[in-house]
């Protein structure tokens, strides 16, 4: 069973037809949701905590070294490159904040050019990375039916923005 966490979204429409399709097979209890301020505090523990990680470990400065001895590489993103990614993409999976699904990705070529000109714009540094290009939006997934609406019985999983 999906719960979201974050504000209603048009994707909620998806979230509602799927688990209205797993109600019809007896597989959901509408009824069953965890307590969104518990489920904040128990996933805040776990992602608001700060990581220390070693700044300069050895294997990354074996990596800078190696890559001072190579010239770089030009990369440019092609349009071709753009379509032969755009063709991978699933059609219907959850959107993330860009709140994008694939099929219209697809369905609207036009914008490809577009695409591989900011992209090579990102690469090249003309632009900075905007945030939501690294944002995710959580929903958590019941593990187990039987345990019902207890806050570890979810699991979350993030959408991030398509490209």
């Amino acid at each position: 069973m999906i719960r979201e966490l974050s504000n209603t979204t048009h994707t909620d429409c998806f979230i509602r037809i799927k688990r209205e399709y797993l109600q019809l097979n007896g597989k959901v209890n509408s009824d069953v949701k965890p307590d969104a301020d518990e489920s904040i505090r128990f996933w805040s523990n776990i992602w608001g905590s700060k990581v220390h990680h070693r700044k300069d470990p050895e294997w990354l400065r074996e990596k800078r070294a190696c890559k001072d001895d190579r010239k770089k590489e030009n990369i440019a993103i092609k349009v071709e490159m753009v379509v032969q990614q755009t063709r991978k993409v699933p059609n219907w999976k959850c959107p993330g904040p860009d709140g994008v699904q694939g099929y219209w990705l697809k369905d609207l070529t036009e914008l490809y050019k577009r695409i591989a000109d900011q992209l090579n714009e990102l690469l090249n540094g003309k632009i900075e990375i905007r945030n939501w290009m690294n944002t995710g939006r959580s929903i958590l997934c019941q593990k187990d039916s039987g345990r019902e609406n207890a806050v570890d019985n979810y699991r979350p999983i993030t959408c991030l923005p398509l490209m």
